[in-house]
């Protein structure tokens, strides 16, 4: 798993890894077998959508959205996407997979006041992408087998596009 927090605040990891084992984590109620490296270690780009001063520069530090979700409430920093914003994030030390069974393979950790649906595409090399469905806020997670993708498909990039058609 992959793990990425936004908010439109996200946190984006991978629960099938093509990477060193480490220690398990449990993390917003899924357990990472992979623990920290399971997370989203980069972000290639962020595109928030600013509409009435909405989000603030406060919630604009797109560096909140890779590593281990450590949202703890009301003083908590993340990175919105604000209103159709978006966010592209990469594993460097490890991959998105498939896991060859039903299981979730990416997860999007979600917080703030506001839970919305958004769009998700992956890629192997940053230049092709493939739609993946959504989630549709919170902790969710996408099984990209469902896709037609396994074991041995590896991908480095994660895109999400907050709906536009959800929330503020």
């Amino acid at each position: 798993m992959s793990h990425v927090c936004l908010s439109r605040s996200f946190a984006l990891a991978t629960m099938s890894l093509a990477a060193a084992a480490s220690h398990a984590a449990t993390f917003g109620g899924v357990e990472f077998p992979g623990g920290i490296s399971s997370f989203a270690d980069q972000v290639v780009s962020y595109d928030p959508v600013i509409k009435n001063g909405q989000p603030t520069a406060a919630n604009q530090n797109s560096a909140d959205t890779v590593g281990a979700p450590n949202y703890t409430g009301a003083n908590s920093q993340y990175a919105s996407l604000g209103d159709g914003g978006s966010i592209t994030l990469r594993f460097v030390d490890n991959r998105l997979t498939g896991s060859g069974s039903n299981a979730k393979d990416l997860w999007v950790f979600e917080v703030g006041p506001d839970v919305e649906d958004t769009f998700v595409e992956i890629s192997k090399d940053g230049a092709t992408w493939y739609a993946v469905g959504k989630v549709f806020g919170s902790t969710a997670g996408i099984d990209i087998d469902a896709f037609g993708w396994g074991v041995s498909d590896q991908f480095a990039f994660v895109r999400l596009t907050d709906d536009t058609l959800e929330g503020d």
